[in-house]
């Protein structure tokens, strides 16, 4: 059954939709993106995005483009180091006390609120009283899709049923729909324009799908109001989407010096101190540069069983937690930052962290 997009709120309004023209008729017939005056955007050198990227017009809270600097010119110094803890699939017996000990109430950051990641959630086998319970810790709860198929060659109404059809399967089980902004492509395989259309026309705020080149320094997350600022491989999109943000998936670096855009799909040490490590080497090329975001993305299921995988992720959080300049949040909250830059000093006070208080 085809979803009514017209029922759905939208979640963000610093989208400008009255500058328009129409997509090309197999993305949709009702499309009204803004194509990118170069055909094929895609597969360039992060050198060239600068070219691309005209600071004088996009500006804060609605645009960003400048991905390799702080927001507003702010020093590292003063500037949060941002880390995003996210998990894909399901939410069910087998994780849900697993998640809980990660993001433990005494796990807090410095304004003493609990420290909060991002769930990225798929339907099957999934247990929705135990996601209220995430939502009300105050996580947050993204879409994974319904069926979790490959879908990167799907038309832009099966990426509405998908996407929106799970944000709204989320709301009806006690997550406010004005707190379901994001989604991640199962299996990272993006559908081009069809999926960032839809995520664009129906108040998306952001998608996670992307994988990104590691760089020096980390690149932030940037909108899709000027082309891709690096390479970009499969259904890749050629329109731009004014104010829908791209939170690329950097990834860590593993055993071997091999790249993953999740970090369970590397090689690691199995021994708690060894990833440790990995995790904190990982963390230290975005803390001792220019502060972008750390994404640490991965499937609970890695973690079953495995003691020290879990350890080794706790000791990364305590160790980080102490240099008193680190804030797990995420990835909507980090957003949220991004869109209003402030100074670790005024921080304590910075609405989008405060504690947990979400009307269901």
């Amino acid at each position: 059954m085809e979803l009514n997009k017209e029922t759905t709120p939208s979640v963000h309004d610093t989208v400008n939709k009255t500058e328009t023209t129409t997509l090309p008729s197999q993305t949709s017939s009702t499309s009204s993106a803004i194509p990118l005056q170069r055909i094929r955007p895609t597969r360039k050198p992060l050198v060239d995005a600068d070219s691309n990227c005209n600071k004088s017009r996009c500006k804060l809270p609605d645009c960003y483009c400048d991905v390799l600097n702080i927001p507003n010119g702010l020093p590292p110094k003063k500037t949060p180091q941002i880390v995003m803890v996210t998990w894909d699939d399901s939410v069910n017996g087998g994780n849900f006390e697993f998640l809980k000990r990660v993001f433990a109430r005494n796990r807090t950051n410095l304004n003493g609120c609990p420290i909060t990641g991002t769930v990225f959630l798929s339907h099957k086998w999934t247990d929705y009283k135990m996601v209220q319970e995430l939502y009300k810790r105050g996580h947050e709860i993204a879409s994974h899709s319904l069926s979790h198929t490959d879908c990167a060659k799907c038309n832009e109404t099966i990426w509405r049923n998908e996407i929106l059809g799970q944000a709204l399967m989320v709301h009806a089980n006690g997550v406010n729909r004005s707190d379901i902004v994001g989604m991640r492509a199962p299996f990272l395989a993006i559908g081009g324009d069809a999926m960032f259309h839809m995520l664009w026309s129906n108040g998306f705020l952001y998608d996670s799908s992307i994988p990104s080149p590691q760089t020096d320094p980390p690149m932030w997350p940037y909108t899709l109001d000027n082309p891709i600022p690096h390479s970009c491989y499969g259904t890749c999109p050629k329109y731009r989407y004014p104010g829908l943000w791209e939170v690329p998936m950097t990834g860590v670096v593993g055993l071997g010096g091999i790249k993953c855009s999740m970090y369970d799909a590397c090689v690691m040490p199995e021994d708690t101190e060894g990833l440790t490590k990995i995790f904190w080497d990982n963390f230290l090329k975005h803390y001792s540069t220019n502060r972008a975001p750390y994404l640490l993305s991965a499937h609970a299921a890695w973690f079953w069983g495995k003691w020290n995988r879990q350890n080794a992720l706790s000791n990364f959080m305590d160790k980080a937690l102490k240099l008193g300049d680190v804030w797990f949040v995420s990835i909507y909250q980090a957003l949220k930052w991004m869109q209003q830059p402030t100074p670790l000093e005024n921080l304590y006070s910075f609405q989008p962290w405060q504690c947990a208080k979400p009307e269901i």
